[in-house]
């Protein structure tokens, strides 16, 4: 995290104080590895997975979507769009306010282009300006392995069930033996017994991406919920389909899937505060502000605030963040592909960084 100026979670926080007084409402090898049950809605997502692919084509996206939509519980099924008549994977039109702009796109290809060309692995990058709500994606559409991206949504699943009343974030879990995996993350330190906070839980999830909170706060919400929210959202590439530090679903080739194009939205949303709700919004802001991963795009940038996400596996490594400051916008990057590895990822990850934020703060 780099930060010369008071947080916008500060801000997003004093907001919802306000509003509620008036009467208004380093690197993280987390997944390297990875035993549960298959549900229906896994099996349906399966089926249009590729045996080794990590990119996903469009309409197999959305027919898994709606697929999955119709073995969900009764309860779940109102929380997922009829994807049939939302636009493709990369549209701005669900979730996030962001509309394509050819002009931003064409200003943001010249600088990245040339540096994942040279990169040789496939990269995606996705650029909100989040002072003129204009999107540019490159190649953002491609569908990866999730890694711990994927931790994104299951927070926002979780807060879903925060803002119901079903949990509070003040509750406290009592720590279990089965809970604790491998992978990154301290609270496995802790040992069984241990007392934390749901608060806290959400937060370890994301600022040190802890695998033993993820799977906490899967349990708690079902991963058909997670899925669910996924596609509320319009994020058509993200699918959750096994725990974290899962080595049987590993070894059986079940994956999580996001891309480029869907990690900026949810980020958007949560810049705005229209995640799940803005105090929802502002607790998931102050832990990706709390990011303890310094490489890939954050090497790149200046002294500013960068509230973000890494995810990496021993075949990608992503960074997905929101820069505040004088002229914020939100930059996602996911890379994979047969020339991938995890130093050349970095590299590139913070060249684009630097670039991109060198075209927008002199525009």
């Amino acid at each position: 995290m780099k930060r010369i100026a008071l947080s916008l979670s500060a801000c997003l926080l004093a907001s919802a104080f306000l509003a509620g007084c008036s009467g208004g409402s380093s690197a993280s090898q987390d997944d390297a590895q990875a035993s549960s049950s298959l549900s229906d809605t896994q099996l349906v997502q399966q089926s249009v997975e590729s045996s080794n692919a990590q990119v996903g084509d469009t309409q197999g996206q959305q027919n898994a979507a709606a697929a999955a939509s119709s073995s969900l519980p009764e309860d779940l099924q109102d929380l997922v769009v009829d994807v049939s008549e939302q636009p493709a994977v990369g549209s701005s039109e669900v979730g996030s306010s962001a509309q394509d702009s050819p002009e931003l796109k064409s200003r943001i290809s010249a600088v990245v282009s040339p540096i994942v060309e040279a990169s040789g692995m496939q990269i995606g990058v996705t650029v909100i300006d989040l002072a003129t709500g204009e999107r540019a994606s490159i190649g953002g559409e491609q569908q990866m392995y999730a890694a711990s991206m994927i931790k994104l949504v299951i927070a926002a699943a979780f807060m879903d069930r925060v803002e119901a009343g079903t949990y509070s974030l003040d509750g406290t879990y009592t720590l279990q033996a089965d809970d604790i995996v491998g992978g990154t993350g301290s609270l496995s330190g802790m040992g069984a017994g241990a007392s934390v906070t749901y608060r806290e839980l959400v937060e370890r999830m994301i600022y040190e991406s802890d695998n033993t909170s993820a799977n906490i706060l899967i349990d708690a919400v079902g991963m058909d919920a997670v899925n669910a929210k996924a596609a509320s959202l319009g994020m058509l590439s993200t699918q959750l389909n096994r725990r974290m530090m899962d080595e049987a679903a590993v070894a059986a080739g079940i994956e999580n899937y996001t891309s480029a194009d869907d990690v900026a939205k949810i980020l958007d949303m949560i810049y705005r505060g229209t995640l799940v709700s803005s105090d929802a919004s502002a607790v998931i802001l102050h832990a990706l502000e709390m990011q303890q991963d310094s490489q890939g795009i954050a090497a790149g940038l200046p002294e500013v605030v960068f509230a973000h996400k890494t995810g990496t596996l021993s075949t990608v490594r992503h960074d997905g963040g929101i820069v505040e400051g004088d002229h914020p916008f939100v930059l996602s990057i996911t890379c994979g592909g047969e020339g991938f590895y995890e130093g050349g990822a970095n590299t590139a990850m913070a060249e684009i960084g630097a670039a991109v934020y060198s075209e927008l703060a002199n525009s």
